[in-house]
């Protein structure tokens, strides 16, 4: 139903995650049919704040679980190939990728660009048929 609300009722869930429990982390190829629970949460989660304005609550929200499609995408990985491997079946979005849009759009909000571009363009490696990064980054102008 209500973004602001369904904000309001996990952020405090989000802002007490300690960094030293492991955070399950988005991968290429990951669905709502094959992702754990706590990604789609997370995924909704950033959704709303991102709705409701929070836009850092938002970026923060997903980081985490995106550091290793990050630190793969930057070369800071050597298991890059297995991380960043199959993409999603036709039909199906791309968790991952969805992710990273958002937290691209999220930056773009809080006027970081470099930030902004560099996620929504992990986006697009991840599912180079991510319509919401692509669109985002022609509508705005961004490269």
């Amino acid at each position: 139903g209500d973004p602001a609300r369904a904000a309001r009722a996990l952020e405090p869930q989000l802002a007490t995650s300690n960094s030293r429990t492991p955070v399950a982390q988005f991968g290429r190829g990951a669905t709502s049919a094959t992702a754990p629970p706590e990604l789609r949460a997370r995924l909704l989660a950033a959704r709303c704040l991102e709705r409701t304005g929070k836009h850092e609550a938002c970026a923060a929200a997903l980081e985490p679980a995106l550091a290793d499609v990050a630190a793969a995408d930057d070369g800071e990985l050597p298991g890059r190939s297995s991380l960043l491997g199959e993409p999603a079946p036709p039909g199906c979005v791309d968790l991952g990728a969805a992710a990273c849009a958002l937290v691209g759009m999220a930056y773009e909000a809080l006027e970081n660009r470099p930030r902004a571009v560099a996620w929504l363009v992990r986006a697009l490696r991840l599912d180079a048929g991510c319509a919401d990064a692509l669109t985002f980054l022609v509508e705005r102008r961004l490269l």
